[in-house]
């Protein structure tokens, strides 16, 4: 299958918006739990190759991504404690 390029349900002058707005609703899904939480990271993992290989729009928002999984875990209390 041939991916289309999402850009086609954009409006004129909002170039970017459609993919911009799936890249944010799979980023909140990531808090969730089981299903819901391997959907949105297989979603946002197809959107960001995809984008790396059509055009690039989403490369500087896969930058920012990864920086924010490598911090995450330093910012959730207790992880990586052991319990007493």
């Amino acid at each position: 299958m041939i991916p289309f390029d999402l850009s086609q349900f954009d409006e004129v002058g909002r170039e970017g918006e459609t993919a911009d707005t799936i890249e944010d609703i799979a980023k909140r899904s990531l808090t969730n739990s089981g299903l819901v939480r391997e959907s949105a990271a297989v979603l946002l993992s197809r959107l960001y190759v995809r984008y790396k290989h059509m055009c690039g729009v989403l490369s500087s928002n896969l930058n920012a991504f990864q920086e924010g999984c490598i911090a995450a875990p330093s910012s959730i209390s207790g992880l990586g404690e052991k319990e007493r």
